[in-house]
């Protein structure tokens, strides 16, 4: 490509772009082969354009310029100056527009040679490493002033140099808080240094964390490692949109109002004094965590240090004397760390306090707006595909089979509903209407105005889940199945979203169960939502559980997994009948359960498992007479949906429908209780935060207390 680009070149007559790009060549032989602008073409206009892409970034933009005349030395000027995101790629993210405001601002109303343009580009562009992580980047005010030294000799260069002090430590460009450092860059003296900032230089930093500090300048910042300086657990901050590897960094600027006070925390600090609260990691759009959590909970713990309300988090850091320096700034990064490591404690939504804590993942509460929330803005796609893709790719197998039946598609993704408006939200499956007329009635070919053709179109293009896992970040996962508002990239998000069960596939022998064929692709519920778990531990131990199978059709699992097992006999959703009366039919023999499933079936999306598969529960129950009854043929029922818990899911696949068509077990040769104990302890051994919040000797039952039960 490049030698079509330069014999074409070569055959141009000459024109502003053509001497645009050779002003450009001669920049590139005098900085050497590894410069990090590479032309990828230009244009006569007008105006000129040189489209340029940034090797360290692999960000493109394009450079407009009019000629205006010789420079001195035969070296041409240039004019009327402006830089733009090329807009055939992705909107450029944020750092990038920032930069570009910045960069236009400086070239405005100048003529300069092209090589002081691309030298002053290159040198105002902002780092994506982070303070204390990248080599290029110093601790304090001295590399701005080396910066300012080697451009122009008017206040232009001071304003180079300031920006990128501010932009090198992710300072929105266009913030207060990046005005106010700029100015005190430039040499205008804010009140003085504020005693809070002092004391945070005679703290050691905590494990993991990176504190930078400068009084003068009124301003901290913070760098986690986002393992071992903030959640302790990789899974977590995946789930919650923060890159593993990466530095995360928490910055404050105190105003004016707050600098040069008499004591620590005097009447002329309030919260309010922090004029800025930014939280940033690296280039991309930030994921839950970065946008919301972490800033949510600085201003919360700083608003309490300075007699703001208890909120539980901050009682427990409280309790855990992760306020002991007496130093608010000095405890923020450990506050921040013993919350973010217990994060799975609390909604993570609203941050009240789970009944019991959560184990493998983070969850909301029950409140109707942090389900909304978690489902729809929290949920981390990309993370949950790279977790487990034959895991994610049976979620969307089993939801595309439950869009050819749209009424047990529940709960519904919104974007596909003909109409907007409230509705329960496992919608007819809250309410089923009871009738025995219904039993045998196909269903309505719209139920509740959902858009089904648009939802099976969305599955019909929906990408392989290897494709969706090379991507490397949410945003480009986003931008891959086309955009923030794409049909595809929502209803991905939902259904990986609205799975409430933390999930694990089971690889090695010892974690699965026993006397089962070897062909059988088996996943552990490692655990439900903390408010279920807790109401089923009270009934356990009360009257014990026991295990048992059930199977169902294909579509009817996406509804499972998600809201539970329902006593639905008698209404509009039943599908097998009610021989022995109403309940959840389970049976004790697997043969029994797969004769429920109806076959092997198909989906809109093929999973890695197989093309046509059958899906089994091994469910745990409470054994309590008043709601069990065992029938012939070793089925029984249960008349409560609470006493039911999904503890495995046994997937089969028609390529070994021959080694399976004779497949026996009984529930209680599994040894379900024990496999599902050892594979919790040993996933404790891998993940420090699992092991923070589980009580093996008991089981999966034995969970911490809330707080203040002992």
């Amino acid at each position: 490509l490049k030698r079509i680009w330069r014999a074409a070149a070569a055959m141009e007559p000459p024109g502003p772009g053509r001497d645009l790009a050779e002003d450009f060549e001669a920049w590139r032989r005098r900085c050497g082969s590894e410069a990090a602008l590479r032309l990828l073409g230009h244009d006569d206009g007008p105006p000129a354009r040189l489209s340029l892409e940034f090797r360290p970034h692999a960000s493109a933009v394009e450079l407009y310029a009019e000629p205006a005349g010789d420079g001195g030395g035969g070296a041409r000027r240039w004019t009327q100056l402006f830089l733009a995101a090329d807009d055939c790629g992705a909107e450029p993210a944020p750092w990038v527009e920032a930069w570009l405001v910045d960069a236009n601002t400086a070239l405005s109303d100048r003529a300069l040679k092209l090589d002081e343009v691309l030298d002053l580009v290159l040198r105002i562009q902002p780092s994506r490493g982070l303070v204390g992580h990248d080599g290029g980047d110093s601790h304090d005010g001295s590399d701005a002033a080396s910066h300012a030294s080697t451009v122009e000799h008017d206040d232009f260069g001071s304003s180079v140099a300031n920006f990128q002090w501010c932009a090198s430590r992710h300072i929105p460009a266009n913030s207060g808080a990046a005005e106010m450092l700029r100015d005190r860059l430039a040499g205008h003296a804010p009140p003085g240094p504020s005693p809070l900032l002092i004391g945070v230089l005679a703290v050691p930093a905590p494990p993991g964390v990176e504190v930078e500090c400068k009084p003068e300048l009124g301003f901290v910042q913070y760098s986690f490692d986002p393992v071992a300086g903030l959640f302790g657990s990789a899974a977590v901050a995946a789930q919650l949109g923060v890159a593993i590897g990466q530095p995360l960094v928490v910055m404050l600027v105190l105003t004016d109002a707050a600098l040069g006070g008499t004591c620590a925390l005097g009447p002329e600090v309030c919260v309010d004094s922090f004029g800025s609260i930014c939280v940033a990691q690296g280039a991309e759009a930030p994921g839950y965590a970065i946008s919301d959590l972490i800033p949510r909970l600085a201003r919360e713990y700083l608003a309490w240090c300075l007699q703001g309300p208890w909120t539980p988090w901050i009682r427990d850091a409280c309790q855990a004397g992760e306020a002991a320096t007496g130093n608010m700034l000095a405890d923020l990064p450990r506050a921040l760390a013993h919350v973010a490591r217990r994060i799975a404690e609390y909604c993570v939504v609203c941050l009240e306090r789970h009944p019991i804590a959560a184990i493998g993942r983070c969850y909301p509460c029950t409140e109707e707006l942090c389900v909304f929330r978690h489902e729809e803005l929290l949920m981390c796609a990309l993370a949950e595909i790279q977790r487990d893709t034959l895991l994610a790719g049976l979620h969307l197998t089993l939801a595309a089979a439950a869009a050819m039946d749209l009424v047990t598609f529940e709960p519904f993704p919104p974007h596909f509903l003909l109409r907007s408006g409230a509705r329960p939200r496992a919608g007819v499956v809250d309410r089923p209407a009871v009738t025995y007329e219904l039993m045998y009635r196909p269903p309505a070919p719209n139920p509740e105005d959902k858009n089904g053709d648009a939802l099976r179109d969305a599955f019909a293009r929906m990408p392989t889940v290897a494709e969706m896992a090379a991507r490397r970040s949410e945003a480009a996962l986003r931008e891959f199945l086309g955009g923030g508002d794409s049909a595809v990239y929502k209803l991905v998000q939902f259904v990986l979203g609205s799975n409430p069960l933390a999930i694990v596939r089971l690889v090695e022998e010892e974690h699965k169960l026993k006397n089962l064929p070897p062909a059988i692709s088996q996943f552990a519920v490692l655990q439900a939502t903390p408010s279920r778990e807790h109401a089923f531990k009270m009934r356990k131990e009360q009257f014990g559980s026991a295990f048992a199978f059930h199977g169902s059709p294909l579509g009817k699992w996406y509804s499972i997994i998600r809201n539970g097992l329902r006593v639905l006999s008698n209404t509009e959703l039943m599908v097998s009948g009610a021989v022995y009366g109403a309940g959840v039919y389970l049976a004790l023999e697997l043969e029994t359960s797969r004769l429920y499933c109806l076959g092997y079936a198909g989906s809109p999306f093929r999973c890695a498992i197989g093309e046509r598969l059958q899906v089994i529960g091994v469910i745990e129950f409470i054994t309590d007479p008043a709601v069990v009854r065992y029938h012939s043929q070793e089925i029984l029922t249960v008349f409560e949906s609470n006493d039911i818990m999904l503890r495995y899911l046994l997937v089969f696949h028609d390529s070994s429908a021959k080694a399976n068509a004779h497949a026996r077990a009984r529930a209680e040769s599994l040894g379900a209780m024990e496999s599902l104990a050892k594979l919790r302890q040993d996933m404790s051994r891998c993940d420090p935060g699992v092991r923070e919040r589980a009580d093996w000797a008991h089981g999966f039952g034995g969970l911490p207390p809330a707080h203040g039960e002992g």
